[in-house]
């Protein structure tokens, strides 16, 4: 699972794996090393409600209701989205994605288990 984060907006990418096990386990969780520090961020089901982004401590988890997520998974839907709207005009943006191929190869990538890239001519 790819982590992007620019201002505010947080992207996860899955490749087809995650994306069967999100299905299978209901959640996912990766961590990045910085020395002594980690980061560790989730993508999780819960029962209801909408796509959301919570931080508590050196966690990040975004949470996707149950039945959006079980549509997601089983369907050609590429993405999920969500605006969370954050004090002084502000706004979180969330978006999570299947990771498809590269159009053009990239070097030290491995792609074999990304979705077929639906502009890809192959």
């Amino acid at each position: 699972m790819k982590l992007r984060i620019k201002g505010d907006s947080i992207r996860l990418r899955l490749n087809q794996s995650e994306v069967r096990q999100f299905g299978s386990r209901g959640k996912l969780k990766e961590k990045i090393h910085f020395g002594h520090n980690v980061l560790s961020y989730s993508l999780e089901q819960k029962p209801s409600g909408n796509l959301e982004a919570l931080f508590n401590g050196n966690h990040l988890k975004v949470y996707v209701p149950s039945d959006i997520a079980h549509n997601w998974i089983n369907s050609d839907q590429t993405s999920l989205k969500n605006t969370i709207t954050l004090k002084a005009d502000r706004a979180l943006q969330i978006l999570v994605e299947k990771d498809f191929k590269c159009l053009d190869p990239r070097l030290n990538e491995d792609e074999s288990d990304n979705f077929p890239n639906p502009k890809s001519t192959e």
